[in-house]
């Protein structure tokens, strides 16, 4: 199974998986790394190394990251060589949910990787309010 890492600034990831958690029930296979500014980005980057040991049974590892150019970006994507890993910045709740589900037909990470964001994109809406329009 394909092992799923958020990395985030602060306890934005733990947040996001126990929120997931209350909607969906325990998900197997999916950390958090909580990156703060009282750790140095060695200690990051060994956090993020424990948690892909952890995760990883093969399939390797999808990491979401809060934002594109971020510290958790700019570490998770040091480890492209190391493990079988791939690594989308700007994650959802919806995408955390369907990822649940959608790693147990898409086997390949990189497939995961693509589906995943075309997923994202197309469960962010603008809600107008149609009582404003004269």
């Amino acid at each position: 199974m394909i092992g799923i890492l958020i990395a985030s600034h602060g306890r934005l990831g733990e947040e996001m998986i126990r929120t997931a958690e209350f909607i969906y029930g325990e998900i197997p296979k999916m950390k958090a790394a909580n990156l703060n500014t009282s750790e140095s980005p060695a200690a990051h980057r060994e956090k993020i190394r424990m948690l892909l040991e952890e995760l990883d049974d093969g399939d390797g590892v999808l990491i979401l990251t809060d934002i594109f150019g971020g510290t958790p970006f700019n570490i998770a994507i040091t480890f492209f060589n190391y493990k079988k890993v791939e690594v989308v910045a700007g994650f959802t709740l919806a995408m955390i949910l369907k990822l649940v589900t959608a790693r147990n037909e898409i086997k390949n990470i990189n497939e995961l990787a693509r589906f995943i964001v075309e997923y994202g994109k197309k469960k962010i809406f603008y809600a107008e309010n149609p009582m404003a329009k004269n």
